[in-house]
């Protein structure tokens, strides 16, 4: 009765970042979210919104391939799904 207590608590408070209107991103400690994971995502979801599977960018530094974020398109397909 407890943990289901909690569980209904916390899914009022965070009830923004567990449907969608907001997104969590950590800014302090855990700010790899901000500065490297997010701008990744959304330049993997953007290149493959315009050209498709991920070979080569050169938004990335001096250009690079993207092919090693093909993974991400398994572990975590949200990434291919970005909307506008």
């Amino acid at each position: 009765m407890v943990a289901v207590a909690l569980l209904l608590v916390g899914g009022v408070i965070f009830r923004d970042f567990l449907f969608g209107e907001k997104l969590l991103l950590y800014k302090d400690v855990g700010d790899d979210s901000v500065i490297d994971t997010y701008p990744t995502f959304v330049h993997l979801s953007d290149y493959i919104k315009r050209y498709g599977f991920p070979s080569w960018s050169f938004c990335v530094g001096m250009g690079q391939s993207l092919f090693y974020l093909a993974g991400s398109l398994v572990w975590e397909p949200i990434a291919g799904c970005r909307g506008n």
